[in-house]
């Protein structure tokens, strides 16, 4: 059997895919949260979880370094999470190995200009892959569907880290199965750091005054076990669940220190939208999006991320010594609300106290924009999700990109015309690279958090996105990169598409 055909066949026949088992029912419309969707509905969970305990801050890993080559080795497998009082949650979590960690996985530290090898050993009884979100690699190297890991076997990705400092994300990404296997608990952070960024006066001091913080929403069963069955009606309009995890804790505490705190942010959530603010209305310094500084500190009070994006935020808590608040989340699609993070600021001063007024110079733009070669991609359907009409198909190779080449990228959400209110919220993600968001429906009126390099944009219903583009690596026909909605629901069934790089 060919590998291609074997991969299909795991990915379509021998195990059910979630969104393929969504369609033995439809739920029942109704009515959704402040983002006004209709027909978003949030799944409860009868038993009341443990809430208040110390933030988890998964461990730094940093590998080893042989031979010019810093490896990293990761197991994917079963673990235990004490969520509840009277039962243990079984969940699936990245591990270095003789490590044991509950849920999520380390995060890795990756520094620009060195080779890398990371290593990953599938100990699960189902095959699944691990993605480098927002990395930029070699196809070979991008973790997408058509590198499998079969159980037992081991995957490696090779590569030079080539971009500037941010904090990138790792999870699975098997056809028809991300949601799931991202839902169970497999997730971790990819911080990149280089000489640029560490030359700032900023908070980096990892678990001090530079925390990272993966929200995510769960539901679960009456014993208490994950629970992940989407219907068809689940799968358009998403997964939601009533317990908020921040890094696999709820209502975690964070004991801060006096002066500035980095947060950065993950929506680690499979379909809603999060938006973020400070319970007090303090104002937060928005210094970093997706894949990198931005500009220079910008002051928001609210913070919005779809499934996948990042955003980095400082906190000034210069004399708040013995002062407590709360990062709450809102979602925008199920209307969940909760505290994400409760903050307790001790006497003892911060490493850094002020932040510099200039992050990073922005590239430049290469002109005349007009004269770019542009390409169209529409996020839409009915009882079908797809892109430019098509699902996804792993045989088909959609779209055929030239390495170097700026282009211009116009993406959009069709909406569902007059029904607009109806139309379901997409965004879309890019493998292999990052893009430039030049404006939105024309206008170059955009949050702090995407003035920098991003790989993710988030799409409301009749939105229009136009990217500028560039591609570093090769992607060949047998591993080729992805662009696709990061909803996972919608991912997993059919709304995403296949491009190589060469």
């Amino acid at each position: 059997m060919k590998r291609r055909d074997l991969i299909k066949l795991l990915a379509t026949g021998a195990v059910m895919p979630a969104a393929s088992q969504a369609m033995s029912g439809m739920g029942p419309m109704m009515m959704g949260g402040p983002g006004g969707m209709m027909g978003a509905r949030m799944h409860r969970t009868a038993l009341t979880p443990v809430s208040g305990q110390p933030l988890p801050i998964p461990p730094l890993y940093e590998g080893d370094m042989k031979a010019g080559v810093r490896h990293y080795r990761l197991t994917i497998g079963e673990a235990e999470l004490p969520l509840f009082a009277d039962a243990i949650t079984e969940s699936w979590a990245v591990q270095v190995p003789g490590t044991a960690l509950p849920f999520l996985g380390p995060t890795l530290v990756l520094n620009r200009g060195e080779q890398v090898a990371l290593s990953w050993r599938n100990h699960l009884d189902t095959a699944t892959t691990m993605h480098g979100h927002g990395m930029h690699v070699p196809g070979e190297a991008d973790g997408g569907p058509h590198q499998l890991i079969l159980p037992g076997m081991d995957w490696t990705a090779r590569y030079r880290v080539e971009q500037p400092a941010c904090a990138n994300w790792y999870h699975p990404h098997r056809m028809g199965m991300t949601a799931e296997h991202v839902y169970r608990g497999l997730a971790g952070l990819l911080l990149i750091r280089d000489g640029s960024e560490e030359a700032l006066n900023l908070p980096r001091t990892y678990g001090v005054d530079d925390i990272p913080l993966v929200v995510q929403d769960r539901v679960f069963d009456a014993a208490g076990q994950i629970h992940y069955r989407p219907t068809m009606h689940d799968v358009r309009r998403g997964w939601f669940g009533d317990v908020l995890l921040t890094n696999g804790a709820v209502s975690p505490v964070f004991t801060a220190r006096a002066g500035l705190l980095r947060l950065r942010l993950l929506n680690g959530s499979n379909s809603e939208i999060w938006r973020f603010t400070l319970d007090d209305g303090s104002v937060m310094q928005v210094i970093a999006g997706d894949n990198g500084l931005i500009d220079r500190p910008m002051p928001v009070r609210s913070v919005m991320l779809s499934p996948g994006e990042r955003a980095e935020v400082v906190l000034d808590l210069n004399g708040r010594a013995g002062q407590r608040l709360r990062l709450r989340v809102e979602g925008l699609i199920a209307g969940l609300r909760k505290d994400a993070l409760r903050i307790e600021v001790g006497k003892r001063p911060a490493p850094v106290s002020q932040l510099p007024s200039s992050l990073t110079a922005p590239d430049p733009v290469p002109a005349p924009l007009a004269e770019l070669p542009r390409r169209h991609f529409t996020l839409g359907g009915m009882m079908n999700l797809t892109i430019n009409g098509a699902s996804m198909d792993m045989d088909v190779i959609n779209e055929r990109v030239p390495q170097g080449r700026w282009e211009v990228w116009q993406v959009r959400n069709e909406g569902m015309g007059m029904m607009r209110m109806m139309g379901m919220h997409h965004n879309f993600h890019v493998h292999g690279g990052s893009f430039r968001l030049l404006a939105r429906n024309g206008k170059a009126h955009f949050a702090p958090h995407e003035r920098g390099l991003k790989d993710t944009v988030h799409l409301a219903p009749g939105d229009e996105a136009t990217l500028l583009v560039r591609f570093r690596h090769a992607a060949p026909d047998s591993s080729p990169f992805m662009y696709h909605c990061h909803f996972l629901e919608h991912e997993d069934a059919g709304m995403m598409g296949q491009f190589t790089v060469a």
